[in-house]
């Protein structure tokens, strides 16, 4: 992937054919736009990376959470039946 600075450093070669001066301009302002958007991606890239981080911890403590609530079903039962089985 080209970077800001790859832009930033093309350079064409004179002679005839396209103006110098557009092409410079040109070249300024797409430098500018790409730099922006390129800072932007890394932004997203470190925060998606955060939010599937986090994620997997919710994950973690939703598995977690689950076994308590089985167990705690489990137990449950196993308190009713042997509470019917005394009276």
């Amino acid at each position: 992937m080209l970077t800001p600075i790859d832009v930033q450093a093309k350079t064409f070669k004179s002679g005839m054919g396209y103006s110098k001066a557009d092409v410079d301009s040109f070249l300024t302002n797409l430098y500018a736009d790409y730099e922006t958007l390129y800072r932007e991606n890394m932004e997203l890239k470190d925060k998606t990376g955060l939010l599937n981080e986090s994620l997997s911890r919710y994950k973690d403590i939703e598995k977690s959470l689950q076994k308590a609530l089985v167990l705690a079903e489990t137990t449950a039962e196993a308190v009713s039946y042997t509470h019917l089985r005394a009276h």
